[in-house]
């Protein structure tokens, strides 16, 4: 994918002789110009964030199983640059969510892979929503 670059690290200087000065040729100089400041876009990391409602009854052991399952995901993901997971001291303004997962991620293909791998899909069904309330509340943002 391409993006306009930023203000370079150092100016472009270009030069023109009076004698280039014709409209129709200055204009295709600012148009190659312009094109040089192209620049393919370096992959951006990416933050995924969950937002987990667990039901009343569901013990420490079994939270403790999920953080675990989670965050031993991490060295079988080479894509994975951080993660954490743990519950809301601020109940009043959680919603009802008790929880939260926050995973730094090399960047959207690392997610994707992260998102289809078979021993996350397993920490979901077998460990995450058995024991959940509500649908979870997932969003993800390059940064």
């Amino acid at each position: 994918r391409w993006q306009a670059c930023r203000a370079p690290a150092r100016p472009l200087t270009i030069i023109v002789r009076t004698s280039l000065t014709h409209p129709v040729l200055l204009s295709l100089l600012a148009l190659s110009a312009s094109l040089l400041c192209l620049e393919t876009a370096a992959a951006m990391p990416v933050k995924h964030i969950v937002f987990f409602k667990f039901k009343a009854d569901t013990g420490d052991d079994k939270l403790a199983t999920v953080k675990d399952s989670l965050l031993a995901l991490k060295p079988s993901l080479p894509g994975i640059l951080d993660m954490s997971f743990g519950a809301t001291f601020m109940h009043d303004r959680a919603q009802g969510f008790t929880h939260a997962l926050v995973v730094d991620l090399k960047d959207k293909d690392a997610l994707t892979e992260y998102a289809g791998n078979a021993d996350h899909v397993a920490v979901i069904t077998n460990h995450i929503k058995p024991n959940l309330d509500a649908p979870p509340l997932a969003m993800d943002y390059e940064f």
